[in-house]
């Protein structure tokens, strides 16, 4: 992440309400590398409900990675002949 431009152009986005607490809010965004556990449960929120056969229990452990894709302001110069 380029954090000298997100502290310079992105600041904004950690007013929300709930970027301003850890594992969220621009300190802890600055740390190399991020770790959060979810049970499949929550991360498919409403499924629990819905799944009477048990599905979700019975995949098994497994491991899901989330790259985080930074969101660029593009400048576009227009010269009018």
């Amino acid at each position: 992440m380029d954090l000298r431009r997100i502290e310079k152009d992105y600041m904004d986005v950690y007013s929300i309400s709930y970027m301003k607490n850890s594992p969220f809010d621009f300190k802890s965004m600055q740390k190399a590398k991020h770790d959060f556990t979810v049970s499949l449960n929550e991360l498919v929120k409403g499924q629990s409900e819905v799944d009477t056969n048990n599905l979700l229990g019975k995949i098994g452990k497994f491991d899901f990675t989330f790259y985080y894709l930074k969101n660029s302001k593009v400048t576009i110069k227009v010269t009018v002949i």
